[in-house]
């Protein structure tokens, strides 16, 4: 469970968002598992084009012929709500594309009307320990345009998949696909007995709604994953004396993301405030759900035995939509990337960036994950106001400003100066820790 800290320095009143912990056992399929049958269509009826495998459903008929034809309205591929399976959509079509080899894909001239289940197969589902437990699904499959692009201009396929009437990631659409595969989606699903799989045309045109369907996959990713009871957590005395990261000037009632987060009074300084934390709609409580704690400003702002008070986002908020949303409103990536050109090389997207985060792991040198750290710890200065500017005691056992106070933004200036004498994978460990321990908020792992 990943817990949301309203204020992470203070160890006082905490919201604790939903979450998702991992239950062994109970489960009738496993990590890994593939759900669906003849996704590779190699079951079907060579003669007629029709699939054989006894399990699959579509809301498209049959074609009356596998011959090339130039006749509408007599049942075969040139009519909307037709397929086949077939190794070359241009043989049953004198537009489509000609395919070379003897793969065999459901080929389907789409519907002038309403929503279509193109395809759609009944799965035994999974069984959890824990009621309203959830599995992530993974689904792929190779969906293309048949009629080439410089062929029509009024729009092309609309797919999307579904698992027991809930989306599984977005929908593609194929207007401008020049007949290459595209990804599908992912998602968590509740788990339930069975799994109705579908996956859906909601494209109407006449012309361009053209399109093949092959290799189809939904495998289920780790095991079941129980929700988690949000709850309110009581005020406990302050462990710091101070918030870092607020300074005079600055506006309340302030938007912290998950929630809003307003002072009484109003600040100007050193003294004794109450720090009220709002829950914003979609948190995991009813909008306006409040908690409040007690804080003490000292003259010094800050005081250095404490975790930054201003939470970071951690490298997995980075890669999920959240992530991408912000970095695109604030295009916070080119400021990354042009104030530590070195530690960014190579990645010249926030795209690239967060697939580089995704496969980042600690084997080797462990430079890979210490970029991971650096791109997230990064990141967060440009985000959060007044982040990079709090102050915080380094490990002595970092190989960088080992046992000195610092600020974050100072934190990073030097492991960029100090990035080439970082030779060993000690050095590099060290600092890795270090700022994932600012990105977790957790100052156990911090302060040794």
């Amino acid at each position: 469970m990943k817990a949301r800290k309203i204020l992470a320095a203070l160890s006082t009143a905490c919201l604790v968002g939903v979450g998702l912990v991992a239950t062994a056992g109970g489960a009738t399929a496993a990590d890994g598992q593939e759900f669906i049958v003849n996704g590779d269509f190699t079951q079907y009826d060579h003669a007629t084009g029709g699939i054989n495998d006894g399990v699959t459903m579509t809301d498209f008929a049959l074609t009356t012929s596998l011959n090339e034809a130039s006749s509408p309205n007599t049942g075969d591929m040139y009519d909307p709500g037709r397929y086949a399976i077939s190794t070359n959509a241009g043989s049953l079509h004198n537009q489509w594309v000609e395919q070379a080899g003897d793969n065999p894909k459901m080929v389907l001239n789409g519907f002038t009307e309403g929503v279509q289940t193109v395809w759609a197969q009944e799965a035994p589902g999974v069984t959890c320990d824990v009621p309203g437990s959830l599995i992530h699904f993974e689904f792929t499959a190779d969906v293309a345009n048949v009629l080439p692009l410089d062929q029509y201009a009024d729009g092309g396929a609309n797919i999307q998949v579904f698992i027991n009437g809930e989306p599984l990631g977005d929908s593609v659409d194929l207007t401008s696909n020049d007949g290459t595969a595209v990804p599908i989606g992912s998602n968590l699903i509740e788990a339930a007995d069975t799994f109705l799989i579908e996956v859906r045309n909601s494209a109407t045109v006449y012309i361009g709604n053209d399109f093949s369907l092959d290799n189809l996959s939904l495998v289920q990713v780790g095991e079941c994953l129980a929700p988690v009871t949000p709850s309110f957590l009581a005020a406990t005395p302050a462990t710091c004396d101070a918030i870092g990261g607020i300074e005079g000037g600055t506006v309340f009632p302030r938007d912290m993301g998950d929630f809003t987060l307003s002072i009484s009074p109003d600040f100007t300084g050193a003294g004794t405030y109450t720090l009220t934390a709002t829950a914003d709609e979609g948190f995991g409580f009813p909008a306006g759900t409040v908690t409040t704690a007690q804080i003490t400003v000292d003259p010094l702002g800050y005081n250095l035995d404490c975790i930054p008070a201003i939470g970071g986002r951690t490298i997995g908020f980075w890669t999920n939509k959240n992530g991408t949303a912000v970095e695109k409103a604030g295009n916070l990536w080119a400021q990354v990337r042009a104030e530590y050109p070195v530690q960014t090389a190579g990645l010249t997207t926030f795209g690239a960036a967060q697939t580089f985060i995704k496969n980042a792991n600690s084997t080797g040198t462990g430079i890979t994950m210490l970029r991971a750290q650096f791109f997230a710890t990064a990141l967060n200065t440009y985000y959060l106001p007044g982040y990079g500017s709090q102050e915080f005691t380094v490990p002595v056992t970092s190989a960088i400003d080992g046992g000195q106070v610092v600020t974050v933004n100072q934190y990073l200036q030097d492991i960029k100066a100090g990035w080439a004498t970082l030779d060993t994978k000690a050095e590099i460990t060290s600092v890795q820790n270090v700022l994932n321990a600012i990105n977790q908020d957790d100052p156990s792992l911090l302060f040794l």
